[in-house]
């Protein structure tokens, strides 16, 4: 009978391990985030000050975990805003004439 309680409680130790290994595989450690964002770990922790990262978890030792997800959806809406100004700023270019000012100076190279 205590071989059959032991194996019991090595399984639960071992599904309990498991399921904590899978959630904290879903997380990034505050220098993982920081490198995957191209940002410093200051800036990162900033971002989750101002609220702009979410699903933000403290470690009892004082560590921050981030969701990856979280990291991925920030990392991607930064992307879009950036396309987004890029291209608002290359239709003003193009409405004040200066790319045309730009290229006026450059020589035409001739065909071969």
């Amino acid at each position: 009978m205590a071989t059959s309680a032991t194996t019991a409680a090595t399984a639960a130790t071992a599904a309990t391990a498991a399921t904590a290994a899978t959630a904290n595989a879903d997380e990034l450690p505050r220098e993982e985030a920081a490198k995957l964002l191209h940002v410093s770990r200051r800036h990162l922790i900033r971002l989750v000050e101002a609220g702009e990262l979410t699903d933000v978890r403290w470690t009892f030792g004082g560590h921050l975990r981030i969701a990856k997800t979280a990291v991925l959806k920030f990392k991607s809406a930064c992307k879009n805003r950036q396309k987004k100004s890029l291209q608002v700023m290359v239709r003003a270019s193009e409405r004040l004439g200066l790319y045309d000012q730009e290229l006026a100076g450059v020589p035409v190279r001739a065909k071969r």
